[in-house]
């Protein structure tokens, strides 16, 4: 590896980088990875031009960087054809026969992922460092992404191997800002703060072979995280009205099999029949064919934020910080008891204890959930199946979310008291952890037992609310 930096006058700031690496987990003619990075600054602000505001404007900086990481996470001899070797079921000599299985197939096409990003900044402070500023935008393209190849046909007899088999690039932005000050209160400084953070970014595919544009695998223009699935138009309100809707057989499947009903009956979701062919499907799950699936949402988190307060006043101090999501759409999962109750399995020990009254009945014809069934949410494939297990707009949650992470309120005794108890400080505090969380997830969610900041399948611990008192004692 090597650096190389250089500083003029504290104006002009430049640094080169570089790494040289051997990778053993590519094949011998493959192994080699460069990785080159370069930055450049200006602080325009130390310009003798700038100088006459510098009164307003005391630091301005403008940054570029351009660089190269290298991804070798793979495994160990995944460019090797490896025979497996399986124990069998027969005896022979009082021990189990083994066997060798057929190798998986390799790809030629297997060597270093590299990610490449620039990013334009700049930083700047205010009013003798009271306001400070840091923004950047930055655009990583990740080539030769290690991920799985090109879909083959049935007939190859395997899975496609993993190869350097697409693109993707990522843009975003990162902010940054604060405010600092004091000023004098009943003849008392008081100190505060603000700080205020937002950063985005959106990931595309840009390269992968998918001639068919199959929407089940990676396709140019696909957006990391987007979900597909179904719209809803409503519930069946009586046990006929299916007679003039599209067939639902392939979103419904499990009340056929599970209640020896061939039909939708009321209060089943009723889908909307986007192509107009008389059946809710997925078509050839193609972009040219996608059916009645659009996409619906993506899972990805945007706009992540954070906030920062506090002030120092009069021996008190208080200091407090949020942060959030949002915008984040997500799907709850086959088997989250925690959000989904008795639809998932009539056995759960755990049910929120709104489920029953948000579900549709004769008297609740409006309601959020459809008619109480079994294994609503859990059987059957993410397009065919359940028809809770079927992605759909009405069921797809908004976890955009914020959240009061830390409380803390301090006050530290006079020294001239301390002192004469043989302490040179003490500060007794109180704090709280997680204590308020605000998210659209709790509308249909209204028992909270599902955590916006943790999400996933529900069986992860709960984060909990946290409150402490304590005292700092200083000889």
């Amino acid at each position: 590896f090597y650096r190389l930096n250089y500083d003029y006058l504290g104006r002009y700031l430049l640094e080169f980088n570089g790494r040289f690496y051997l990778s053993s987990k590519f094949p011998h003619n493959k192994r080699l990875g460069i990785f080159p990075s370069g930055s450049f600054a200006w602080r325009i602000s130390e310009e003798p031009f700038f100088q006459s505001l510098k009164s307003v404007m005391d630091n301005l900086k403008f940054r570029v960087s351009y660089g190269t990481l290298g991804n070798q996470n793979v495994g160990p001899y995944d460019y090797i054809a490896k025979m497996k070797v399986t124990q069998g079921d027969y005896l022979m000599d009082s021990s189990y026969m083994s066997y060798l299985t057929t190798p998986d197939a390799i790809s030629s096409n297997f060597t270093w992922e590299k990610s490449q990003t620039i990013d334009f900044g700049v930083d700047f402070s205010l009013f003798n460092g009271r306001f400070s500023t840091s923004f950047d935008w930055y655009q990583r393209d990740t080539k030769d992404m290690l991920t799985q190849g090109k879909k083959l046909p049935s007939v190859f007899g395997t899975s496609e191997p993993q190869e350097n088999a697409a693109n993707l690039r990522t843009r975003g932005f990162e902010l940054s800002v604060k405010w600092q000050d004091k000023f004098l209160l009943a003849h008392q400084p008081f100190e505060y703060k603000v700080g205020f953070t937002l950063a985005d970014n959106v990931t595309e595919i840009t390269k992968f072979d998918n001639p068919d544009g199959q929407i089940d695998q990676f396709y140019v223009g696909k957006r990391l995280g987007e979900i597909w699935g179904y719209t809803v138009e409503g519930f069946f309100q009586d046990d006929m009205e299916y007679l003039k809707h599209a067939d639902q057989t392939k979103v419904n499947r499990r009340i056929q099999r599970n209640y020896l009903i061939n039909h939708p009956i009321a209060g089943d979701i009723k889908f909307k029949d986007l192509d107009g062919n008389g059946e809710i499907s997925p078509g050839d799950q193609t972009l040219a064919n996608p059916g009645d699936l659009r996409i619906i949402g993506n899972t990805s988190p945007r706009y992540t934020c954070s906030l920062n307060l506090g002030f120092n006043y009069y021996g008190f101090d208080f200091s407090t910080f949020f942060q959030g999501v949002l915008k984040r759409n997500w799907w709850p999962g086959k088997d989250n008891s925690f959000f989904w109750g008795p639809f998932t399995r009539q056995y759960e020990n755990f049910y929120p204890k709104s489920i029953e009254q948000n579900s549709w009945t004769p008297e609740n014809p409006n309601a959020y959930f459809p008619r109480l069934a079994v294994y609503a949410a859990n059987e059957g494939g993410n397009y065919e199946g359940a028809q809770l297990r079927v992605y759909s707009d009405k069921y797809l949650q908004n976890a955009a979310y914020v959240r009061l992470k830390d409380i803390t309120l301090g006050y530290t005794l006079p020294k001239a008291l301390c002192s004469k108890i043989g302490f040179s400080s003490i500060r007794v505090y109180i704090s709280g952890t997680n204590l308020l969380t605000f998210s659209p997830l709790y509308k249909h969610n209204e028992d909270r037992t599902v955590d916006p900041e943790q999400l996933g399948d529900g069986n992860s611990y709960p984060f909990s609310k946290t409150f402490a008192f304590g005292f700092d004692f200083k000889f």
